[in-house]
C-alpha cells in the first residue's frame, strides 16, 4: 500500500501558534505604545508644536521690527500669544497661568507652550514671580515702559533754576525679595544728571520730587512695577544691630550736643521750612507730602516761624559714617539668598556704594544740629547738601 503524505494535527497547531505570535508582534510593532503609528503620531504632534512655536516667534519678530529698540511690551506679547489658543480661535484666547505664575497655552493635542519659549527680553510677571531662580545682587532684564524721556524740576518747587533730567538706560539688580515674593530692584549705576535742590523749597519738596522723577521715568505699568528714589531707611534697615541694641548710625555724635535723636532748643533763630512741622522727630522723614509751592513775586523761602514763647525744638536726624564703618556694619545676606556666597558679607555694600558714585541724593529730610545758633534743614545726600540755614 502506498502511504499518504500530509501534515499532522500537532504540526498544524504549532504552525497556527507561530503565525499568531508573528501576527501579535506585527500588530504591536504597528499599533503599540511605541509602534510605528504611535511614533508617526508623536512626530506629527512635534511638527505641529514646532510650527506653532515658530509662528509665534515670527509674529513677535514682526512686532519687534516695528519698534526702534526692538522690544515689545508684555501686552503686545500676550496679544500674539493669545492668537494660538486651544482651538486656534483668535476671538476666544485661552492664555492661562500655572501655579508658578508662568503663562501658557494648550494646543488641541494637549501640548503646552509656555510664553518663556518665545521670551523676547521684556520683563513678564512670570519672570518676576518666579523668585526661586533669582538671588540678591543678580542682574535682571527690567525695562521701564513709560514713554517719558525726561523730568522737569521747576524752580518754584526745587528752589533752583529749571532743570531737565533725562531718562537713562540703566541696568538693574535684585536688592531684596520679601516673603510674599515681592521683588525690589536697584540700578547698578547712578543717573547721569546732577540735581540741585536749594533752600526751603528744596527741603519742602525734595522727597516728593525725587520719588516722582523716578516713578515717571522708570516705572513699568504693564507689570505693575512702581519706582521711587533710594532713601536712608533702605540703608538703615540693612545695618546690623549692636550688642547694645542700637545700630551704628544711632550712636552718631554720642556725647556731643548734636547727637542723632537728641532734641535741641533754638531760642533766637526760630524759622523753619513748612514741611518740617509735619514730621515728628526722626519719624516720617522719607514720606511724600503735599507739594508746597513758593508764592509769586520770586519768594525764596516757604517757611514758618515759632513765636518767642514757643521756641524752636528740633530733633537731630543727621548722621555720617566712614566707608569702612558702613561696610562692616551692613548685614550679611543668607548664603541661600545670594548667588556668590563669597559676597554674602559685602553684597549690600556693593549695591549701595559701589555704584559709580560715590555721591548721590537720598529722598529724606534731615536736620543737622551741629551749630548752636542755626539748624541746617537738608535733603540727605552722599555729596554736597543744598540746604536752608536761617
Amino acid at each position: 500500500m502506498k502511504k499518504n503524505k500530509g501534515i499532522t494535527l500537532i504540526a498544524l497547531v504549532i504552525t497556527i501558534i507561530v503565525l499568531l505570535i508573528l501576527a501579535g508582534v506585527s500588530i504591536a510593532t504597528l499599533l503599540g505604545e511605541n509602534g510605528i503609528l504611535a511614533q508617526a503620531t508623536k512626530a506629527e504632534r512635534a511638527q505641529k508644536l514646532a510650527e506653532i512655536t515658530e509662528s509665534i516667534q515670527t509674529d513677535i519678530l514682526a512686532k519687534q521690527m516695528e519698534k526702534t529698540n526692538g522690544k515689545i511690551t508684555e501686552k503686545e506679547l500676550d496679544e500674539v500669544f493669545a492668537k494660538y489658543d486651544k482651538d486656534y480661535n483668535p476671538e476666544n484666547p485661552q492664555v492661562k497661568t500655572d501655579e508658578d505664575g508662568r503663562k501658557y497655552i494648550e494646543t488641541s493635542d494637549g501640548d503646552i507652550i509656555y510664553q518663556d519659549t518665545v521670551y523676547t527680553g521684556t520683563v513678564t510677571k512670570a519672570n518676576i514671580t518666579d523668585t526661586s531662580k533669582i538671588k540678591i545682587g543678580d542682574y535682571v532684564n527690567y525695562s521701564p515702559d513709560t514713554t517719558k524721556t525726561s523730568y522737569t524740576f521747576e524752580e518754584n518747587l526745587s528752589g533752583y533754576i529749571k532743570q531737565e533730567i533725562p531718562k537713562d538706560q540703566l541696568k538693574w539688580r535684585i536688592l531684596d525679595i520679601d516673603e510674599q515674593g515681592k521683588v525690589k530692584l536697584i540700578s547698578d549705576t547712578l543717573t547721569s544728571k546732577i540735581i540741585t535742590l536749594k533752600g526751603a523749597r528744596g527741603y519742602n519738596n525734595g522727597v516728593f520730587l525725587l520719588n516722582e522723577m523716578c516713578n515717571e521715568l522708570y516705572r513699568n505699568d504693564t507689570i505693575g512695577a512702581t519706582a521711587r528714589s533710594l532713601n536712608i531707611e533702605d540703608i538703615q534697615e540693612r545695618m546690623k544691630t549692636g550688642a547694645d541694641g542700637k545700630k551704628e548710625y544711632e550712636k552718631y555724635g554720642s556725647g556731643t550736643n548734636y547727637e542723632y535723636g537728641k532734641v535741641k532748643e533754638y531760642a533766637d533763630n526760630r524759622k523753619y521750612p513748612l514741611q518740617w512741622q509735619h514730621d515728628k522727630g526722626i519719624e516720617g522723614k522719607n514720606e511724600d507730602r503735599d507739594l508746597i509751592e513758593a508764592e509769586e513775586e520770586g519768594l525764596n523761602f516757604s517757611y514758618g516761624e515759632k513765636s518767642a514763647d514757643e521756641k524752636l525744638m528740633v530733633t537731630g536726624t543727621y548722621w555720617a559714617l566712614t566707608a569702612d564703618i558702613m561696610q562692616s556694619n551692613l548685614m550679611a545676606i543668607p548664603e541661600d539668598k545670594v548667588r556668590d556666597i563669597s559676597k554674602a558679607n559685602s553684597m549690600y555694600y556693593e549695591l549701595f556704594f559701589n555704584c559709580g558714585g560715590p555721591y548721590y541724593w537720598l529722598a529724606n529730610r534731615i536736620e543737622d544740629l551741629s551749630s548752636d545758633s542755626k539748624v541746617s534743614f537738608r535733603i540727605t545726600s552722599f555729596t554736597y547738601s543744598s540746604y536752608w540755614k536761617k
